[in-house]
């Protein structure tokens, strides 16, 4: 199965905030793809493939770490890669949960030592609002990213991650839980 570690988000303001900024991504007639409400999430490390014997292995060493639930403001907006090339509209955080989310993931890391799960890439927290497909009306996304980079979308509550199953389907992902491990 595709695996991924994960934070959700659930705030239903916080949901509604970014539903708005999303609308003004959809908006612009770009080649956009808007992530669902509950699909809302920080990917703290991608797995790619996992055995059910390594689910096994994730579960107990994901149970061993321990660190303290936290607050986050979601705040300003970005684009990935690159203003030239967008291939992600994103939503980010305030510093403190900035810096709560990489020990999270360097925790997740360290707890993964030995095993083949490593990060393939430096963890740069972000919450993917809208996948972009094509260069339509990229300036147009850019300027909606760009009014929206200091608005505040609300306060969420992260108390707990997720292992969570990714389907790809030809209507987009369905993400299922396949276990959770609560932050003290």
């Amino acid at each position: 199965m595709r695996a991924f570690i994960a934070m959700e988000i659930d705030n239903p303001e916080v949901l509604a905030a970014i539903a708005t900024f999303q609308e003004q991504i959809k908006q612009t007639g770009g080649d956009v793809k808007i992530v669902e409400p509950q699909n809302m999430h920080f990917t703290l490390l991608f797995l790619g493939e996992v055995s059910e014997e390594e689910v096994a292995l994730l579960k107990e060493r994901l149970s061993a770490i321990r660190y303290q639930a936290f607050e986050a403001e979601l705040t300003g907006t970005g684009v990935f890669p690159n203003a030239n090339r967008i291939n992600v509209a994103w939503v980010g955080v305030d510093s403190s949960a900035e810096t709560n989310l990489r020990n999270v993931a360097d925790n997740i890391a360290k707890s993964l030592a030995g095993s083949r799960f490593k990060p393939d890439k430096q963890f740069e927290p972000h919450l993917t609002v809208a996948r972009i497909k094509s260069g339509r009306a990229r300036e147009k996304i850019l300027e909606v990213v760009n009014s929206n980079s200091s608005i505040r979308f609300g306060r969420q509550q992260f108390k707990d991650f997720k292992l969570k199953k990714s389907e790809l389907t030809p209507a987009g992902p369905i993400y299922t839980n396949i276990h959770h491990f609560q932050l003290g």
